[in-house]
């Protein structure tokens, strides 16, 4: 069974659901990064950790980050490319 701790970018979308209920049945620790800690629990329906923010605030990804094995991003669906772009950087610059 796998034991690196995953964290998801965008879990509580129509493609970031699926990727947390397979990444748990293959085993990995996940952790999530969420701006809406309740959707995660109406989405996923799943007790992990959770962190909130803004991933276009690189002050809100760094923690999620720490000790963290794999990094999956989801983000999708923005209306502004400029959030989308900043987004990726930081978790970049942050992992």
């Amino acid at each position: 069974m796998p034991s690196k701790e995953v964290l998801i970018f965008g879990a509580t979308g129509l493609l970031g659901s699926h990727v947390v209920k397979q990444a748990l049945a293959a085993g990995y620790k996940i952790r999530i990064f969420a701006r809406d800690p309740a959707r995660v629990q109406q989405v996923n329906n799943v007790d992990v950790p959770v962190f909130t923010g803004e991933s276009s605030n690189f002050a809100d990804v760094e923690p999620a980050l720490k000790d963290v094995d794999i990094v999956i991003s989801c983000l999708g669906n923005t209306k502004s490319q400029t959030i989308m772009l900043s987004s990726h950087e930081n978790i970049l610059k942050a992992a």
